[in-house]
């Protein structure tokens, strides 16, 4: 059973930014009708349908962040056989959080969150509810993060 460490865990930061002038961009552009974003310097680094960008950052700590990524438990033991390419990324956001309720839905396009149990601290000792299942085609992990029977910080 992999620990959230061995599938490259990593706590997430939701961070909107708003965009400063509202500036879309003209028709006859290759981004006509978008908002147009510029770095420091003005040079564009990003364009949006929508008048803010969302990105989301790796924090150290379980106080700062809003979510999880890890990689998929089943296809990394898939992975480690050497029965597949790579493991696909698994993203849960966590109840109470800053994460918008347009991220993190479920197959019904429904919002999903997890609430962390207590005593959790960190990676090592991660307790998350529910589980977490994952519908895909190539996927069909079902499984917990820390609790119901697997111990802290793994997830199988």
């Amino acid at each position: 059973m992999p620990t959230l460490r061995e599938l490259d865990a990593r706590f997430l930061k939701y961070v909107r930014i708003d965009h400063p002038t509202g500036k879309v961009c003209p028709e006859g552009h290759d981004h006509a009708g978008l908002y147009e974003f510029l770095d420091n310097d003005g040079s564009p680094w990003m364009w949006s349908p929508r008048p803010y960008a969302e990105e989301f950052h790796w924090v150290e700590t379980l106080a700062e962040a809003d979510g999880l990524s890890f990689d998929c438990p089943l296809c990394y033991k898939k992975w480690k056989a050497g029965k597949l390419q790579g493991a696909h990324g698994i993203h849960v956001w966590f109840e109470g959080r800053s994460a918008p309720p347009t991220i993190g839905l479920d197959s019904r396009g429904k919002t999903a969150r997890w609430k962390i149990l207590e005593g959790s601290t960190g990676l090592d000792d991660l307790k998350l509810s529910p589980s977490i299942l994952v519908v895909a085609p190539s996927c069909g992990w079902h499984g917990f993060v820390g609790n119901s029977g697997v111990p802290a910080g793994h997830a199988d």
